[in-house]
């Protein structure tokens, strides 16, 4: 799944937990599953941050004129 549609999982799941009919043990199961694609969320912006600190420290070298060992060019 992309990171939007977990998001769109998430709000769904919120939805049916809210809902008066959802039973105690639906709910728990819900939170169970609102838990797991969380954690898939925030894998993937975990993976992003990264890649963008490993893409702002190429720029930074680019800039700074040295590669990405730390010697000039």
């Amino acid at each position: 799944m992309t990171f939007e549609e977990n998001v769109k999982k998430l709000e769904e799941i919120v939805e049916k937990m809210e809902d008066k009919n959802t039973s105690l043990s639906e709910g728990i199961d819900l939170y169970a599953e609102g838990i797991s694609v969380t954690k898939e969320c925030l894998d993937y912006l975990n993976g992003g941050k990264e890649k963008i600190k490993k893409l702002q420290a190429e720029m930074n070298a680019l800039f700074s004129g040295t590669d990405n060992g730390g010697e000039r060019n």
